[in-house]
């Protein structure tokens, strides 16, 4: 919405309608609770997703057998978890650089731009991020201030389903974040909205229903609102707000911008896998060892209370019974449970899942052998993941870099802070360190082959130095060693 919303509008739009829907399913998911899920196929309307051969939305049995029959394997929870560490369990790196600023300028924003990073808690925002981008198919970013309370702005994350936005050619253009509140009569709900648009920022408050907008009231009728402006003028043009797509396109909903969630396509695995994994262990309660024990034998606790046996009696009394009877006494009976078929199927299920959301199953420890591997080992075995790392990395650069800018924009101008707003790079960190040890092998097997010059070795050792870097490293090596009497471990300082 390019504007706030006119009085009576419905709520969601209709064309966020579908996508909401989607929201809400991978939401389910993601909160991996049963309770959840099972409300979410139920409410969800029968045109949107064939719910009749859905797992969690069997009819008949009643609500406490629903309970306690159905399980869920949480796969979803893990898939978000795995993206968001593989892109930030190692933080990248925020370096400033722009060609036209002085070095002291350089220095100076630089230390701004990490304080800033620290007061943010970006790092721990970051994770929180991929994880929600992962299951939501993207996140959204949004500066926030109040001098008041902070000594610096903020970065928020936002859950995409409590934004309504407008993209043109790809780009977000308008955004309007929702948090809902209910009055204290219990009459219909409030709706606060902050409407991001070019250069400024507009705050709303509506009184409708759960599927309308309702009517705009004053911002004063909510404590949470009556101390917000209603307009608020930003020090640089565009939006204190940034979209940042987990991978596209939105396969499902053709024409949408938003992106696309790893559980996009495998909603169906996730409830197969639960449906097998249910099947399991209705098996192993099923079989689990019982006795049979003769009525004669059972111990009468008084009238209207049942019969017991006791199994645990050391001394047993004396009963009457006709020799000549059927009786064959106590009998334990042990039934078959198919535990390597169920285990089977689950881990195909499983394998299948992780491989469609874009991960190599080696991500999540399946099909490893309990040994020890190294960071090439391990890349070499998970490269699918890695990929889908590499990919996502590309969605986050250019929204990371605009908003950074803009929250140093933000410090100074309206917490003046006295230092120089500057353009910056991401350098992304590997999830996997290199194995300086297996480096140094390699490397060595190369100068005894003769197959590779010193700047290769140097750039093979140090994957992380940039261009200019590696000449100085090559130089410096050059200059202070005899390479051709040394062997290039020594010379390398190598373990």
């Amino acid at each position: 919405m390019l504007n706030l919303p006119a009085n009576g509008s419905a709520y969601p739009p209709e064309n966020h309608k579908q996508i909401f829907r989607v929201y809400q399913e991978h939401s389910a998911w993601h909160a991996g609770d049963p309770a959840v899920l099972r409300k979410t196929y139920a409410d969800v309307p029968q045109d949107y997703r064939p719910r009749r051969y859905m797992f969690w939305t069997r009819k008949g049995a009643t609500e406490l057998q629903t309970d306690r029959h159905q399980i869920h394997v949480p796969l979803a929870g893990d898939i978000a978890q795995t993206s968001a560490d593989l892109l930030f369990s190692e933080p990248p790196n925020f370096v400033i650089q722009d060609e036209e600023a002085s070095d002291q300028d350089t220095i100076n924003t630089q230390d701004a731009l990490n304080n800033l990073i620290d007061y943010c808690g970006l790092k721990n925002k970051l994770l929180e991020a991929g994880e929600t981008s992962s299951a939501m198919g993207g996140v959204f970013l949004r500066l926030v201030w109040d001098s008041r309370f902070m000594d610096s702005p903020k970065i928020q994350v936002v859950n995409p389903d409590r934004a309504i936005a407008t993209f043109m050619y790809g780009e977000l253009v308008a955004v309007g974040y929702v948090s809902e509140y209910e009055p204290v009569d219990g009459q219909g709900v409030y709706r606060h909205i902050e409407h991001h648009r070019d250069g400024r920022i507009e705050h709303a408050l509506y009184h409708g229903t759960k599927t309308n907008i309702g009517t705009r009231v004053e911002l004063t009728k909510l404590a949470d609102t009556s101390d917000l402006e209603e307009e608020v003028i930003l020090p640089f043009d565009g939006l204190a707000s940034v979209y940042v797509p987990n991978q596209r396109p939105l396969r499902r909903l053709k024409g949408y911008e938003y992106g696309r969630s790893d559980y996009d396509g495998i909603e169906g695995l996730f409830d197969a896998i639960d449906e097998s994994y249910t099947s399991w262990m209705r098996d192993i309660r099923l079989g689990k060892s019982r006795i049979v024990v003769p009525t004669e034998y059972l111990e009468r606790r008084g009238r209207g209370r049942g019969t017991t046996f006791d199994i645990d009696a050391e001394v047993f009394t004396g009963l009457e019974i006709d020799p000549n009877g059927e009786s064959k006494g106590i009998q334990p009976i042990q039934f078959d449970i198919r535990d390597a078929a169920h285990k089977n199927t689950v881990m195909e299920l499983i394998d299948r899942a992780v491989t469609a959301a874009g991960y190599s199953p080696q991500s999540f420890g399946i099909n490893i052998e309990g040994r020890a591997e190294s960071g090439t080992a391990l890349k070499l075995r998970e490269r699918k993941s890695f990929t889908t790392q590499g990919k996502k990395q590309r969605y986050y650069t250019p929204p990371l870099q605009d908003i950074l800018y803009k929250l140093q924009l933000i410090d100074t101008e309206i917490f003046s802070k006295q230092y120089k707003p500057l353009k910056l790079r991401i350098e992304w960190q590997d999830a996997v360190q290199q194995d300086v040890r297996e480096s140094a092998t390699v490397i060595e097997s190369l100068h005894r082959a003769q197959a590779a010059s010193l700047d290769t070795k140097v750039r093979l050792l140090n994957p992380e130095l940039s261009e200019e870097e590696v000449e100085q490293e090559v130089l410096k090596i050059a200059t202070n060693f005899n390479l051709s009497d040394q062997n290039v471990s020594d010379v390398l300082d190598l373990p």
